[in-house]
């Protein structure tokens, strides 16, 4: 997994986590920097960087600011993990 996408992904579980979203789930208290990269890999699929984010952001600022998220979905979408 790309590196600067997994810290990002990792920095955004720790933040939700710190604001209590993941109370009454197992998240509630994981250690996300002990995941392996297929772990983080799923989160950042299913939870950080989804089908809802991208289509709540245009195209420009998908590529602006989200260039390496959007290389790394593509990635994880080709090596048929998702």
């Amino acid at each position: 997994m790309d590196q600067d996408v997994k810290q990002r992904t990792i920095e955004w579980l720790e933040q939700t986590q710190a604001h209590g979203s993941f109370d009454g789930f197992d998240e509630a208290d994981k250690d996300f920097r002990r995941c392996s990269d297929d772990e983080i890999a799923w989160y950042f699929m299913e939870w950080f960087f989804t089908d809802g984010l991208i289509d709540d952001l245009t195209e420009a600022e998908l590529k602006e600011n989200y260039s390496d998220e959007l290389k790394e979905r593509q990635r994880l979408i080709q090596s048929d993990m998702y």
